[in-house]
């Protein structure tokens, strides 16, 4: 079962690659913003937020999604 992360701090992450913020959606951190959307792990409660992390569709590079 996921944890809920608490609604003030889950309002200052931001997604690493893309600088959009994140929405909670199980045990998973989603980046809203256009797809494709990376998504995150949210491990024994706290939120992996690395480039190594993000999970993206397949055939979806890094460099198509990062917003430098």
């Amino acid at each position: 079962m996921a944890t809920a992360l608490d609604k003030s701090f889950l309002k200052l992450l931001r997604c690493p690659l893309t600088g959009a913020p994140l929405v909670q959606a199980g045990d998973e951190l989603i980046a809203d913003c256009p797809d494709p959307a990376p998504r995150y792990p949210i491990i024994d409660g706290k939120p992996i937020l690395t480039a190594e992390a993000a999970r993206l569709p397949d055939g979806v590079s890094l460099d198509e999604v990062r917003r430098d």
